[in-house]
């Protein structure tokens, strides 16, 4: 009986589809969030924020590596253009302007370092081209755009200018003369139209050709929309406009990547900040302050952070200030967390402030790990239901015929609105869940049993 037992023996492979609903839309199988995210993988379709943080959850993407963060992710950006190729020479043109002479070529190594650029050329007539962008009405946008022109060096006379036209009831121009020299460009504004233009406009200078003695040229272009209050990934040490303290010795936060007495990898890009436990005596401490930022306009801001430390009985404190002094704290972080793990900490007490500062402070218990931090960002939180699994398949390994096994599959709602759960169905009558409630609050979870 054991010798027919064995060689009916499976390998249980729960394979499942979900119904939920939101606004009275039923997903299937087929047409469900993790089926349409892996179609789009296996096109090579880029994937929303939401829907990377998904993947991750459900192990699509390398169970050790997190979604940027805006993530960069994730990040939202509508734009991230280095021009190394000229697949986006055709955007650029005239539109509804009134001259068509200025020219645009893409230049391999004409770019910050050497890399690629586009490249604009007077023709003689006036100088403008320009290329479309979208935004959603109501909210900000962030356009940054490394910039280089020659032959506009008498401002007021020759005028040249980098603007975003059309989002807003006044143009939004900034002087691009007499940058002999790359310089990062940024504009903000909030949209009032949903569609608008990245406008490069001058007056006629009687030059011609690409390349010549008259030309703009521009490099690393990305457009935002609806961007995060703050968006850092460490790559960059010290981090922009962040305050260490102390700058160097005992207590230092420091960059690296992951492989001092930590996880072995990193979130994002190739760097991490962490704290070095593992040697600072005990009780020496050091924090890590964001520049100023601007909740003036948020509703529902949250902080969202990735964290790793394997163990001891040190934490890491998230504070909050609005005056840079005194600072409350918000969130401590759990003494083991093992591995990477993404965290949301609430900061809609703080929405209308016009100055917020974010401080990540570790002390040292002399332990054996050092604490990990990587893509810290702040946005407005979700206000959908965002479904999440802690496993994509459930193996029940091998099973004699006639024994059952019960494992647990565990439901998660990472967005903002009440998630319902119509039903789960098994693509195979042998299993069986058991659905207790049918609804998960945000930030809630749900077990079911599958059986």
């Amino acid at each position: 009986m054991w010798r027919k037992a064995l060689l009916f023996g499976l390998v249980a492979v729960l394979a499942f589809s979900f119904a939920f609903a939101n606004t009275g839309n039923a997903i299937s199988e087929d047409n469900s969030s993790i089926g349409l995210i892996k179609a789009k993988m296996e096109n090579n379709k880029t994937l929303t924020r939401a829907e990377k943080d998904l993947a991750w959850e459900n192990g699509l993407i390398d169970d050790q590596t997190a979604p940027q963060p805006y993530y960069n992710n994730g990040l939202r950006e509508d734009l991230d253009l280095t021009f190394e190729d000229d697949s986006d020479v055709a955007n650029w043109g005239v539109y509804d302007g009134t001259s068509g002479y200025t020219t645009v070529a893409q230049d391999p190594t004409a770019g910050v370092g050497g890399t690629g650029a586009l490249v604009f050329g007077d023709g003689g007539y006036g100088f403008y081209i320009k290329r479309p962008i979208t935004a959603t009405v109501g909210k900000s946008y962030s356009l940054s755009i490394d910039v280089m022109t020659v032959g506009w060096d008498t401002p007021g006379t020759y005028d040249i200018t980098l603007a975003v036209e059309g989002l807003e009831a006044t143009e939004n121009a900034v002087s691009i003369n007499s940058l002999a020299t790359f310089t990062t460009i940024t504009i903000t504004g909030t949209a009032t139209n949903a569609s608008g233009y990245i406008k490069l406009e001058g007056s006629n200078t009687l030059a011609a050709n690409v390349g010549g003695t008259i030309s703009a040229t521009i490099d690393n272009l990305t457009f935002v929309d609806d961007p995060p209050y703050l968006a850092e990934g460490f790559e960059v040490w010290p981090p922009v406009g962040w305050t260490l303290d102390p700058t160097s010795g005992d207590g230092v936060w420091q960059q690296g990547d992951g492989t001092t007495h930590g996880p072995g990898n990193v979130v994002e890009g190739s760097y991490a900040a962490w704290f070095n436990d593992y040697d600072y005596s005990s009780g020496v401490s050091g924090t890590m302050t964001s520049p100023a930022l601007d909740f003036t306009a948020a509703t529902a801001p949250r902080l969202v952070f990735w964290y790793w430390d394997s163990g001891s009985s040190d934490f890491m404190d998230v504070l909050v200030s609005t005056d840079g002094t005194a600072f409350t704290s918000v969130y401590n972080t759990p003494t083991t967390v093992s591995t990477w793990t993404e965290t949301a900490v609430d900061l809609s007490a703080y929405a209308g402030n016009a100055t917020v500062y974010i401080q990540f402070s570790g002390t040292s218990v002399w332990g054996m790990s050092n604490p990990h931090l990587d893509a810290v960002s702040i946005e407005e939180a979700p206000t959908d239901p965002i479904i999440g699994l802690s496993a994509a398949a459930l193996d029940f390994g091998s099973l004699p015929v006639s024994m059952s096994a019960n494992l647990t599959l565990t439901i998660s709602n990472v967005g903002g609105g009440t998630l319902n759960v119509t039903s789960i169905t098994p693509v195979s009558g042998v299993f069986a869940a058991d659905l207790p409630n049918t609804t998960v609050a945000a930030g809630a979870d749900q077990d079911v049993v599958v059986s």
